[in-house]
């Protein structure tokens, strides 16, 4: 492994660098305001005419810049992408750095509460970063061959992870497509409605103040549930049929 140096982000970035002007080239364009951002990742853009682009649609993007809201850092593909004047569109010097690399620094949990620290101490109305608050970040730089390895890896586990999230939001739409399916649409004449405290014990949630949990591995969520909730209820054997 190569040796690590220590610089300021403004070593190997500089910021809003381009702005839309009158020689535009596209005439229609993929436009993001930080509204459409929830987590770190992109909900959408909005395609809208240049000339009808609100006027904070100023900053252009290129491929690999990233792009930082006072929320999470955020990377373009579109080459027509105009955003915000929102966000600080970060262009990376790739003879120094890797534009992932530094997308993964800026995105990790310690430099966001680092930039919230910032953005919340600002004499402004509300919360805001300026570019320079980004540039002077203190940073551990690897060689940059070391860089795009270590980018790689990451890059990876979140192509995994979202994977993972997909299969499950894929999963959760089944369970409640076959619930509605069985105990909805199918749902037998015999089937009788009762409140559920026909059915069930109810548990006043104060009585588990008597036994508070050791740590935070033993932590359950306490549900506070009213007697008067409707349940369609079926019988044993029918449920059985169902689930087996």
């Amino acid at each position: 492994m190569g040796k690590w140096r220590g610089t300021t982000l403004s070593s190997v970035v500089t910021s809003n660098n381009q702005s839309v002007g009158k020689n535009y080239e596209h005439e229609v364009i993929q436009y993001l305001d930080t509204g459409s951002i929830t987590n770190g990742k992109i909900e959408g853009y909005q395609e809208v005419n240049i000339d009808e682009a609100p006027s904070r649609a100023k900053r252009l993007v290129k491929n690999e810049d990233i792009i930082y809201s006072t929320v999470r850092p955020i990377q373009n593909s579109a080459d027509n992408l105009v955003v915000s004047t929102g966000f600080s569109v970060i262009e990376v010097n790739k003879e120094l750095a890797n534009p992932k690399f530094i997308y993964y620094f800026l995105s990790s949990d310690e430099t966001v509460k680092i930039l919230d620290v910032i953005a919340e101490a600002s004499t402004t109305t509300y919360p805001s970063l300026k570019p320079k608050d980004i540039e002077s970040l203190d940073i551990l730089l690897p060689p940059l061959k070391e860089q795009k390895a270590i980018a790689e890896v990451l890059s990876s586990l979140d192509d995994k992870i979202d994977l993972l999230h997909r299969q499950n939001k894929t999963l959760e739409e089944l369970a409640q497509t076959l619930f509605r399916q069985w105990f909805i649409e199918e749902a037998k004449d015999e089937w009788e409605e009762k409140p559920l405290s026909k059915i069930a014990n109810f548990l006043n949630e104060l009585a588990c103040q008597k036994f508070p949990p050791q740590n935070d591995v033993d932590k359950l969520p306490v549900l506070n549930l009213l007697s008067t909730c409707k349940l369609e209820v079926c019988s044993t054997r029918l449920y059985d049929q169902y689930i087996t």
